[in-house]
């Protein structure tokens, strides 16, 4: 919805999919260099599912220049995160100190608010005009809901996502 020739409001709904990599529906177990540690692949392994939805006010005062503010929820359903140890043949996982295993872990959320900013320095004198500076800052509270069959070997069922940053 446009409120001027410069502003304007958002509202956005989407549904998508991520599918896990094919190395981690792999029943192998391949070595992660960035974390150091062997990961156990998982056939059983479904697609996340994400629902998000969001709302943002933009506006665009002048050449590279605009500020915007945005609010969004994202709902994860069959969420993909490590655990300690590894699924048995009866599908049920065992606690091991050295190897992680890839599984859907139950459902997640993500809400946040997001700002935006870029000003060029053009103000400055004319030949700055193609200059500009940028910046981008998200506040995200994330929590995620273990299946039950997976709760009694957690500290703690209810938590943020793993790996979400609360802020980016």
């Amino acid at each position: 919805f446009f409120l001027s020739n410069k502003m304007q409001i958002s509202l956005g709904y989407s549904e998508t999919i991520s599918r896990p990599a094919f190395k981690d529906l792999n029943p192998a177990s391949y070595y992660d260099d960035e974390r150091d540690r062997e990961i156990n692949g998982n056939t059983n392994l479904k697609g996340t599912i994400i629902k998000n939805i969001d709302a943002r006010w933009e506006w665009y005062f002048g050449n590279q220049e605009n500020i915007s503010v945005g609010l969004f929820s994202k709902e994860f359903t069959n969420p993909i995160e490590e655990v300690s140890g590894a699924f048995d043949d009866s599908g049920n996982l065992t606690y091991s100190e050295t190897g992680f295993q890839l599984a859907n872990i139950g459902n997640a959320t993500a809400k946040g608010i997001e700002v935006e900013f870029r000003k060029n320095f053009g103000f400055l004198d004319s030949a700055l005009e193609n200059l500009a500076l940028g910046g981008n800052y998200a506040m995200i509270d994330s929590e995620v809901s273990i299946f039950d069959e997976l709760s009694e070997q957690v500290t703690n069922a209810n938590r943020p996502l793993q790996g979400q940053s609360p802020y980016v």
